[in-house]
Order: structure tokens, then sequence, then C-alpha cells
């Protein structure tokens, strides 16, 4: 969906551990509200087979992909719904995502989803066949979310560090379409339909 001049851009932000559903949600939010859905993966997939996640060059080519999707997307008027696993014992990760974000923040509207799950359940998501075909075989497995919640921190604790509108969801036995609704009801964002909840 693109905007008129008088709405301005939206960018959607989910944020949350691996397989906690962001992909999923963010496609279903895509769905309800007509935003192009840039999640997480589309980068890491791409510069991972040739550089290894985490290395100089992996870093410095997703934070640069990203800048840049997310300039050319505000300057065209796109509405948004973008993924990442921020994780916030990382001071690194907030000077990175507030890069990602600047361009609609200037001039647009950022909104932030922080989707929340505990380990067991998303660990049973990530054998999801859905994920498995989406997703890079190093993404899935069972030792890479043990590794990854045992040594960094994905839920902001209600402290979140941006100040824009934000949201926190526990999506333990909330399916995606329910969630989308849930999100674009809290927001007021347009829906395909036209209905708009109080934007």
């Amino acid at each position: 969906m693109m905007q008129t001049p008088d709405q301005p851009p939206t960018l959607v932000c989910l944020i949350g551990p691996p397989a906690v559903g962001k992909t999923t949600v963010g496609q279903a939010l895509s769905r309800v509200t007509g935003f192009r859905l840039f999640h997480g993966h589309v980068v890491s997939d791409a510069l991972s087979p040739y550089f290894p996640f985490g290395t100089p060059s992996f870093t410095r080519l997703s934070d640069a992909w990203r800048r840049m999707f997310f300039a050319e997307a505000y300057v065209a008027g796109l509405d948004v719904v973008t993924t990442v696993a921020w994780r916030f014992d990382v001071p690194a990760d907030m000077e990175t995502i507030s890069g990602w974000l600047e361009p609609f923040q200037s001039g647009g509207r950022v909104v932030c989803v922080e989707l929340v799950a505990p380990l067991a359940v998303r660990m049973e998501r990530n054998r999801n066949e859905d994920r498995w075909r989406q997703k890079h075989p190093y993404w899935v497995t069972d030792d890479y979310l043990q590794q990854t919640d045992a040594t960094h921190r994905y839920d902001s604790g209600g402290a979140f560090p941006l100040d824009v509108p934000h949201l926190r969801l526990d999506i333990t036995h909330l399916p995606a379409e329910a969630a989308a609704d849930r999100i674009v009801e809290h927001f007021g964002l347009s829906r395909i339909d036209g209905d708009r909840d109080g934007r």
C-alpha cells in the first residue's frame, strides 16, 4: 500500500526472539493492511552463504542493505512491515535499529510491536514445515534457539528504549491472524477494505 500525501508512510517493526512468529504475524498483518513485508531473513538468507552470520562483512552489508531499503521505501511512500530479533542486552543493536527506522521517524510513522512467547513454544514452532521452507537451515535448529535464548535478552521487560508507540504482545496462544487484528486495532492502522480504527 502506498500512502497519499496527507497520510505519511508507516513502518511497523515486529520485534522478538527467533521462532516467536515474527514472519508469520508479519504475513498476516500484510494481508489485512496491504503493507509490504520486509522480513529480516530477506537479508540474512541472501548474505549468509557468502559471509557467516555475525562476521564484520555480514554485519556491514546487512546494515547497509536495510538502511538503503528503508530510506528508499520512505521516499517511495511505502507502508512496510519489518521484523528484527533485537538483542536488548547488546547496545549496538539500539544504534543499528534506530538507524534503520530513522527515515520513517523523520517524517512518517513508526510503531513497534514486541512479540513474546516462552522458549518451549518457540521450539515447537521451530519445527513447523512452513518455517523450514522459508528459513536457512542454520536458523531452524533447537541448538540455535537454545543458544540464542541463553546468550541474549530479546525482551525489553517493559522498558522499551525507543520513543515510539509500542505494544508488547504475548502470542503464546494467539494465532497470527488474531495478533494482526490486535495490532491493527491498537495502532489504528488502515485495512485493505478501507476500515480504519482510530487513526
